[in-house]
């Protein structure tokens, strides 16, 4: 099958799962090219040559539903969430799209509240499964980390005051602002895939303390906590949007009560977060769903 795939920006050191699901529809005998917003858009001969169309982020696919093409659309959290669905619903409408997918069953809930009329077709988002392989023996003593991209939804200055010696990673606008909150916190910045996989294998908690922000704007199940889970670390999260469906980790709504909390977490490699992680978001399986749905439109 010729399949397009879309995004806002081409390959990028931010959206690892674009190339992921790049790779792996090629590796399983597909056809694929790549175009974007910003520097490679669909010529008529290319157009032609599409059979369908997965177009990443519900704002790119308003570029492009027009194209004549059949697509279908995977969208993210902070595309649809600070809108409440009001791009995507527009999308959905258009003729040409044949389904939209949902990364958590939360989405899933929302789509149907904000009326989403199309099939809707689980794919969730899939991890560096070969990078976040730990090559370090587990060290039960290490860090207690947080971090991500420092903006309000990602709810760190709700830890960094209770937690002393938390190392962050990730850079963004907040960061000065949460540089006061406690001087013994560690700011690494921003960290490389490697850079951060090696972080990982030194720590033994990820704490994500994730909130909705005053627009509206939270995570679905972010890919660092599945990262981590894969990495074999404990993980403490807040209950909001999809983390309450991962099965093994801990969630925790009053962050002043942190402390309390890390004192009973076992300290020990989290198997069965491994396991969970392996089993639902491995490139293969993500891009298996995906092209399960391309399939059983193909075939009507």
């Amino acid at each position: 099958m010729n399949i397009a795939q879309f995004n806002a920006r081409g390959p990028n050191d931010i959206e690892h799962w674009y190339t992921l699901i790049y790779e792996e529809l090629q590796r399983q005998g597909h056809s694929v090219r790549q175009f974007n917003l910003r520097s490679q858009r669909p010529t008529i001969q290319d157009r032609e040559w599409m059979d369908f169309a997965v177009i990443h982020f519900a704002q790119v696919a308003q570029h492009y539903m027009r194209m004549g093409v059949p697509f279908c659309v995977l969208p993210s959290a902070n595309d649809i969430f600070p809108d409440n669905g009001t791009k995507l619903l527009q999308v959905a409408n258009n003729t040409n799209c044949k389904f939209v997918t949902y990364q958590s069953f939360y989405h899933k809930r929302k789509y149907d509240e904000w009326g989403i009329p199309n099939d809707k077709v689980y794919v969730p988002m899939p991890i560096r499964t070969e990078l976040f392989t730990r090559r370090r023996k587990f060290n039960p003593n290490g860090r207690v980390i947080a971090g991500g991209r420092l903006i309000p939804k990602k709810g760190l200055d709700r830890i960094i005051p209770y937690v002393n010696y938390l190392t962050i990673f990730g850079d963004g606008p907040l960061k000065q602002q949460l540089q006061y909150l406690n001087p013994t916190t560690m700011f690494t910045g921003h960290l490389t895939g490697e850079s951060l996989k090696n972080l990982m294998e030194e720590s033994w908690l990820y704490l994500y303390p994730a909130i909705v922000d005053s627009s509206g704007d939270s995570d679905g199940i972010p890919n660092t906590v599945k990262e981590a889970m894969y990495m074999g670390l404990q993980v403490i999260a807040s209950p909001v949007a999809g983390l309450p469906e991962l099965e093994n980790i801990s969630l925790l709504d009053n962050w002043s009560k942190i402390n309390e909390v890390i004192s009973t977490m076992p300290r020990k490699f989290n198997y069965k977060g491994k396991r969970e992680i392996s089993n639902l978001y491995t490139p293969e399986i993500c891009t298996r769903m995906l092209l399960k749905g391309i399939e059983e439109y193909v075939s009507r």
